[in-house]
């Protein structure tokens, strides 16, 4: 599986910050949560990644977070072949686990797919949606 930085140079820097949009759709305040994201990514606080395959096509979004690696968001197709591939690298950079928070229903169901998932927090937010927070061990 191909696994690419995009830098903000990169051809495809644009088409990736529009489709990570979604990622957002549920959360507590969407538009601010893509506003920050996007201006940590300008400041280089966070990294961009292209993961493609056969039926992968996905835009990641993350950052160390001392031995974990922090998921902002995820966007695009083939969820578990790419997350999957994400976690492989995540361990071989050396770190110790991947965390996130979601408010998709579906994406907690998925995270459950991976296995040594703990489940850290769950809260409810103002639009009457959970977001439960993620930790898995790699």
């Amino acid at each position: 599986m191909q696994f690419c930085f995009i830098s903000p140079e990169h051809p495809d820097y644009s088409h990736h910050i529009r489709r990570l949009g979604a990622a957002f759709d549920d959360a507590e305040n969407p538009e601010k949560e893509y506003r920050e994201m996007k201006e940590q990514l300008a400041g280089g606080t966070l990294s961009l990644y292209h993961a493609k395959d056969s039926g992968v096509d996905l835009s990641i979004v993350g950052e160390a977070d001392g031995q974990s690696y922090y998921v902002w968001g995820v966007a695009g197709v083939g969820f578990k072949a790419g997350i999957q591939e994400l976690i492989r690298r995540i361990k071989l950079s050396g770190f110790k686990s991947v965390t996130c928070a979601t408010a998709k229903q579906g994406i907690r169901r998925m995270y459950r797919y991976f296995g040594r998932n703990a489940i850290t927090e769950v809260e409810r937010l103002s639009n009457g949606k959970f977001c439960t927070w993620h930790k898995l061990e790699v």
